[in-house]
């Protein structure tokens, strides 16, 4: 059965995730610095959803500045992608915790978009973005390449 724009019944589901991630980033935007953590959840539950879904990545990629310019990294050391280390990717994208897993993924995202040139970074330039992603990949080559051990998938869910 599909439907009228010939789509499968719970076809393509991109477009809603990205229309409630918005919502959320725009929520964080407007609420003062002082409430901003609480306004962060919604960013992140959405966010990690957008992720999974096929182009997902690359719509969180084309967000680069306003999820920065939001306030989704403030009061970390993301907030900061200039004095990021590469290497703690590796335990970052390993955590259990599954807010750590995409707060990573979303500063490398970024990352990203500043190495491309889509997102003229502040503090970062698009080499110095380039470098740090080169050495992300270098750490976390296993995870590209080896399935996930028994131990991290049960701590991961």
């Amino acid at each position: 059965m599909t439907s009228e724009a010939g789509e499968q019944p719970g076809g393509d589901i991109l477009p809603d995730l990205l229309q409630r991630f918005d919502d959320a980033l725009a929520a964080l935007d407007a609420a003062p610095e002082f409430s901003k953590p609480a306004r962060l959840r919604r960013v992140l539950d959405s966010a990690k959803r957008v992720l999974l879904q096929d182009g997902g990545p690359a719509a969180i990629e084309a967000r680069a500045q306003p999820i920065e310019t939001a306030g989704t990294f403030l009061g970390s050391d993301w907030n900061h992608p200039e004095i990021l280390v590469p290497s703690l990717s590796a335990h970052s994208l390993g955590s259990s915790d599954s807010d750590t897993v995409v707060i990573e993924a979303l500063s490398d995202l970024r990352m990203l978009a500043v190495a491309r040139g889509d997102y003229q970074h502040p503090h970062l330039s698009a080499e110095n973005a380039h470098n740090h992603l080169t050495q992300v990949l270098a750490v976390n080559l296993q995870r590209l390449f080896m399935p996930p051990s028994e131990a991290e998938r049960e701590s991961q869910g």
